[in-house]
């Protein structure tokens, strides 16, 4: 007579090392299909910013009714900042990172001082070219970023004069050139919006007056990279 197999349930210890094995091979099917390369990157750049000042609207209070609509072109002095970002890279040759970037543009606005300090969350994307043993993420890196902006600002008019803060956008898109090891330059063709709302003193008198308007920056930056 043939005896039946019963089945005995798991002991404490068998359980836990069932759990292990499974653990252990899930972890495995994870970092099987984890990015193939992940790198931090740290860049730091000057540039020409070029400002254009769009429905420019002053207005006062009583008893004084000045009211002024119209756009302003000029070129800032100088730009610099610096990005800090993490790369995904995945077997296409396509990466994926997230970077913080800071930076100062100082320059004018018609006859106005124009200062601005943007720090912007960018989702950046960026293609691996040329790959080599030793550039394996791509001698040439054609990129690009999009995100928001946390922007303090400045107008000194001289006798009008006040600071902001305002929420803007960043968008940019450039090309890296790997060097020797980490180490790359890239240019870059960056986009900064954002619309303050200025408020002050009319010129002296007992009045507020308050100046709005939509600021567009263009810049054309060149600098160094490190990736590790």
């Amino acid at each position: 007579m043939r005896r039946q197999h019963e089945r005995r349930p798991l002991s404490g210890g068998e359980g836990w090392g069932f759990l292990r094995l499974l653990g252990a091979a899930l972890t495995c099917v994870a970092l099987s299909a984890a990015p193939a390369l992940a790198q931090w990157q740290i860049d730091a750049y000057l540039g020409a910013p070029f400002f254009r000042g769009e429905d420019i609207d002053l207005r006062a209070d009583e008893p004084f009714s000045i009211v002024l609509f119209g756009d302003l072109d000029d070129s800032g002095e100088v730009a610099g900042g610096a990005r800090v970002g993490y790369w995904h890279s995945f077997d296409p040759p396509i990466d994926l990172g997230l970077a913080l970037d800071a930076s100062g543009v100082f320059g004018k606005l018609g006859n106005a001082d124009h200062n601005f300090v943007p720090i912007s969350v960018l989702l950046m994307a960026r293609l691996r070219m040329l790959p080599s043993e030793e550039f394996p993420g791509g001698r040439v890196q054609p990129y690009v970023g999009v995100g928001p902006s946390a922007v303090w600002s400045e107008l000194d008019l001289g006798l009008f004069n006040d600071t902001q803060v305002d929420v803007g956008a960043d968008v940019r898109g450039g090309v890296r050139l790997g060097l020797i090891g980490g180490l790359g330059i890239f240019s870059e063709y960056r986009y900064t919006w954002f619309s303050p709302d200025y408020t002050d003193e009319m010129f002296g008198f007992d009045s507020k007056a308050r100046l709005s308007l939509d600021s567009s920056t263009h810049h054309l930056n060149m600098g160094f990279s490190w990736g590790f």
